[in-house]
């Protein structure tokens, strides 16, 4: 999903992609709601490849599977501090396993079970390595609610928690990344440089559903 000007106030663009078909929706929130009314992704039984939005994961039945081109940017802004020397690590893990795997592709092959499981035992002890800089936020007398955990913390609670949806590309043979619905909605954002904004909320629909015609006529 991404944002849309609709006569001075935001709207959402939501992308649902896949190599052959392109579904653009209009809508005035960002959430579930909008989700689930776009009715695509409703009763859908394959794997999401997305960016971490929570919304996604209150869908029932999809799978999910995580962009690493997301995490890749994430690193980098860790990575600016020094002392979490385990973000260049990881950066460079997820690049060497996407690179394995579009090698042995293109020989007509998977990657192997044993250099699989390295590149996990890798994962794992870089993970480890990045808590060690990274303790856990103790909470000060008088302090209440939730403790923020900062962009390294929850960063690393993000692989620790979900390391097949990270490893997806690598181990399921998924995307590495979401980058077909980012490219399917890099039009609408030059309309916004062009025109600035929408002026209805049809007009702004109805460019979505020519949108995702003239986008999938193009990928066929």
């Amino acid at each position: 999903e991404t944002g849309l000007s609709l006569g001075g106030r935001n709207i959402w663009l939501h992308t649902a992609a896949t190599p052959e078909l392109t579904y653009l929706h209009v809508h005035e929130q960002r959430g579930l709601p909008a989700l689930l009314e776009e009715g695509v992704l409703t009763g859908y039984r394959g794997t999401l490849v997305h960016d971490y939005f929570g919304s996604y994961y209150n869908i029932e039945g999809p799978g999910h599977s995580l962009c690493n081109a997301h995490h890749l940017r994430d690193l980098d802004a860790v990575a600016e501090d020094p002392v979490q020397r385990w973000a260049p690590d990881m950066r460079a893990l997820l690049l060497e396993g996407k690179a394995r795997v579009e090698r042995e592709e293109a020989r007509g092959r998977r990657v192997g079970d044993r250099t699989i499981a390295a590149l996990q035992d890798r994962y794992y002890e870089i993970i480890a390595a990045g808590y060690e800089v990274n303790p856990e936020p103790e909470r000060r007398p008088g302090q209440k609610g939730r403790l923020k955990r900062g962009k390294a913390l929850s960063l690393l609670d993000r692989f620790r928690d979900r390391p097949m949806e990270v490893m997806g590309y690598l181990i399921r043979g998924l995307p590495f990344d979401n980058n077909q619905a980012e490219r399917d909605v890099r039009m609408a954002k030059v309309k916004m440089k062009v025109s600035g904004c929408f002026r209805t909320l049809v007009g702004a629909q109805t460019f979505a559903t020519i949108r995702s015609y003239i986008s999938t006529v193009k990928k066929n």
